[in-house]
């Protein structure tokens, strides 16, 4: 998990990485799936001790081996 800044805006946001190989059982689109279970639990909960999720994104790895979900 990393803490990155707003430029502009001068707010704090958390950004986590879920990182995703070729190499993983079962192929990418069964991985992708499972990491998206995690993504639509902070989406469902809405509480004061759990961050709210503003947005996510998969995208390719750089390598083109894998994938990369932002949250």
């Amino acid at each position: 998990m990393y803490l990155i800044s707003d430029l502009s805006s001068q707010r704090h946001y958390a950004l986590k990485k879920i990182l995703i190989s070729s190499s993983h059982g079962g192929g990418d689109n069964d991985a992708v799936k499972e990491a998206m279970k995690e993504v639509e639990a902070y989406r469902r909960f809405k509480h004061h001790n759990i961050i709210k999720l503003l947005d996510c994104a998969v995208v390719q790895n750089e390598d083109g081996n894998g994938k990369i979900i932002y949250l």
